[in-house]
């Protein structure tokens, strides 16, 4: 119930905040109290006319931009959540640039609304049990060898707290921890941050022009077996999109899954 709650809230407040600009403006009434402009006003100077009750041939096009952007900045989304979450960060910078040129007390307003809004209703995300180690490169490199002897598999995902990919990944990094763990399949995370020289045994860059966090390894018996981001023969990259499905998909865990269940069982 408290989950729904916390969607409820976040999705039905992000969509009223993404369709404010339009509603004020179309609303007379509140057209003029917010942005007060007069119905019979001539043009702003500005790129937007101050006219209430209807949408100025800019506001359309800037409105048809955003679409654009939209479908652009989407077209990999891993799921509806994303897309979503994408949809309501670029309507409100759109939101908040028109109530700029509009009036600019509106605009401030807006932007403080929303940072509200951000904070108090946060995007919901798995907040559920996980059965992931934190390693130290030290202990990590400990785990690795272990691995050799007790012929066990490790699912190990490089990030860094500072890094936007990893934070929409960590979620769904644990909901598949707690799916899938078993006393010879085990999930571990190490922050390259703060151990850079597995970054650079690895060979993971996280530089300004390039960065592949997150990076997730596959381990087998304490020997890398599959890693994403990954490039083919073909240069291809493969990816981990931020999804459980996705982690399950590009790593073969149900496979994996059923073969190290069945070595527990011998």
């Amino acid at each position: 119930m408290k989950l729904f709650g916390s969607l409820l809230s976040y999705y039905v407040g992000n969509t009223l905040f993404c369709t404010l600009y339009i509603v004020i403006k179309l609303v007379t009434p509140l057209c003029q109290v917010a942005l007060k402009p007069h119905a019979s006003a001539p043009k702003n100077p500005g790129p937007l006319d101050n006219v209430c009750g209807t949408l100025s041939m800019e506001e359309y096009q800037i409105f048809m931009f955003l679409g654009v952007v939209i479908c652009v900045k989407t077209r990999k989304a891993a799921s509806w959540q994303d897309f979503a979450s994408t949809c309501f960060l670029f309507t409100k910078v759109a939101n908040a640039g028109l109530f700029y040129f509009q009036n600019g007390y509106a605009c401030v307003f807006y932007m403080v609304a929303t940072l509200a809004m951000f904070f108090l209703f946060p995007e919901p995300v798995y907040k559920g049990p996980e059965n992931i180690t934190y390693f130290t490169s030290q202990t990590m490199e400990e785990a690795l060898e272990n691995a050799k002897n007790k012929k066990t598999s490790w699912l190990i995902e490089f990030y860094a707290n500072s890094s936007q990919p990893c934070i929409k990944m960590s979620p769904h990094f644990s909901e598949v921890s707690h799916s899938y763990s078993l006393k010879n399949l085990n999930f571990g995370k190490i922050d390259v941050y703060r151990y850079p020289n597995v970054a650079e045994k690895y060979n993971i860059s996280n530089g300004l022009l390039r960065s592949d966090l997150p990076t997730m390894i596959f381990f087998q018996n304490g020997e890398p077996l599959a890693r994403r981001p990954a490039k083919t023969s073909k240069g291809t990259i493969l990816n981990v999109l931020p999804s459980t499905k996705s982690i399950v998909s590009n790593f073969d865990l149900n496979n994996v899954y059923a073969q190290c269940k069945k070595a527990l069982s011998k």
